[in-house]
C-alpha cells in the first residue's frame, strides 16, 4: 500500500517541473485596420506592445495565438 502511494506521489513530483520549465508561450498578431488580406505581424510577445505598435499606425487590433 505505502509503496503504491510513494510511487503515485514520485510520478507526480517529477511530471511538475515539466510544466513549469516548459510553460505555453504565446505570441500577439496585430491586424491592422483596413488590411484585410495582408499578412498579420506575429512578433510581439505582449499585448501591450501590440497596442503600441497599431497605435501608432492608425489602428487595427491584436489577438493571441498559442505557439
Amino acid at each position: 500500500m505505502y509503496k503504491a502511494v510513494f510511487v503515485i506521489g514520485m510520478c507526480i513530483a517529477l511530471a511538475t517541473p515539466a510544466f513549469a520549465i516548459a510553460p505555453m508561450t504565446s505570441k500577439y498578431c496585430a491586424q491592422l485596420r483596413g488590411a484585410a488580406g495582408a499578412k498579420p505581424d506575429c512578433t510581439f510577445k505582449s499585448l501591450h506592445d501590440c497596442r503600441v505598435s497599431l497605435k501608432g499606425k492608425g489602428g487595427g487590433h491584436c489577438y493571441r495565438i498559442h505557439g
